[in-house]
């Protein structure tokens, strides 16, 4: 398994991994190789909100509750998918504004700056 984009530094004398600007975690490999329960390990099942990301285009977030979530997991997600929603992988300190469409009927706001980003994926890149 291949780990990419998590930074550690020492921080006040303490060894951290997380930082505000550093919110994703990528973890590349086989399947069957245990990325997810690894990742619902870390947070907690209950605390990660996990989403079969192969072949999205357009995620859905109405299921994220910033309240109890602490990782968002894109279970097969691809490299494409990220560079696509730039925006919401930046985990900005403000809303993202997902669900697009010609009315603007379907689109809400979701904040996800407090949020970790692990991007499970077969093959990244």
């Amino acid at each position: 398994m291949e780990v990419h984009s998590c930074d550690s530094r020492m921080e006040n004398g303490q060894h951290t991994t997380f930082h505000a600007e550093e919110k994703n975690l990528v973890l590349a490999g086989p399947t069957g190789f245990g990325k997810t329960e690894f990742v619902k390990s870390l947070f907690g099942a209950a605390k990660t909100l996990e989403l079969n990301a192969a072949g999205m285009q357009h995620p859905s977030l109405r299921d994220f509750n910033p309240d109890v979530h602490e990782c968002i997991l894109w279970d097969e997600a691809e490299a494409t998918l990220v560079a696509a929603k730039r925006k919401l992988f930046q985990c900005p300190a403000s809303l993202v504004e997902l669900g697009f469409s010609p009315t603007a009927a379907l689109t809400y706001k979701v904040m996800v700056n407090k949020c970790i980003m692990d991007i499970n994926s077969n093959r990244w890149l």
